[in-house]
């Protein structure tokens, strides 16, 4: 459950990487963090960094969508996030309520 949700932060981050990469003027990044994004490596730590920031609605605003691209892939990653996590946790009751019943149940 928990690499499924890291590795839809990696596809969302180079995701972020590869539209920064096409269109420089699609995010705003914070001065103190802005010369990561001169190599290719950096660029995906940085916004591998915004994908699991955006993921888990966290978001401390140094790097913020500039573009209806960028903000569109913002807000598909936060529904996407909160779906997430809203089925796991629903996975989890499912088992747990399986296995009170399967318990209380009188073998036949």
């Amino acid at each position: 459950m928990l690499c499924g949700y890291l590795l839809a932060a990696v596809a969302w981050g180079n995701a972020y990487a590869v539209v920064y990469a096409l269109w420089p003027a699609s995010f705003r990044v914070a001065d103190a963090i802005a010369w990561q994004l001169a190599g290719w490596h950096l660029r995906r730590y940085l916004f591998n960094y915004f994908s699991v920031m955006t993921l888990t609605t966290m978001g401390f605003g140094d790097i913020t969508p500039a573009s209806l691209l960028a903000y569109s892939l913002v807000w598909l990653e936060v529904v996407f996030g909160q779906f997430y996590l809203a089925v796991v946790v629903a996975q989890l009751v499912g088992l747990k309520l399986a296995q009170a019943i399967n318990r209380d149940r009188p073998e036949a």
